[in-house]
């Protein structure tokens, strides 16, 4: 490790390289990628027998088609 302490310079280069490709890596990344700005609802109550109805909005923000299979309420 005594070649790290005798460049200060190539400390600060690899840490600004590390820093770039760590912060661009999402950027990197192939394949569907699932956006949901709003992933809970809680409904007001609710007569019986009356039904709430409540749409969320999904994104693909990847670069491959995102399928969705299966959603389950809870």
């Amino acid at each position: 490790m005594d070649y790290l302490k005798a460049n200060p310079r190539r400390i600060s280069l690899l840490a600004l390289v590390l820093v770039f490709f760590a912060s661009s890596a999402p950027l990197l990344a192939r394949g569907p990628m699932v956006v949901v700005e709003e992933s809970e609802f809680t409904a007001q109550p609710v007569r019986q027998g009356k039904s709430v109805k409540h749409g969320f909005i999904v994104l693909n923000q990847g670069d491959e088609p995102l399928q969705i299979f299966k959603v389950k309420p809870s």
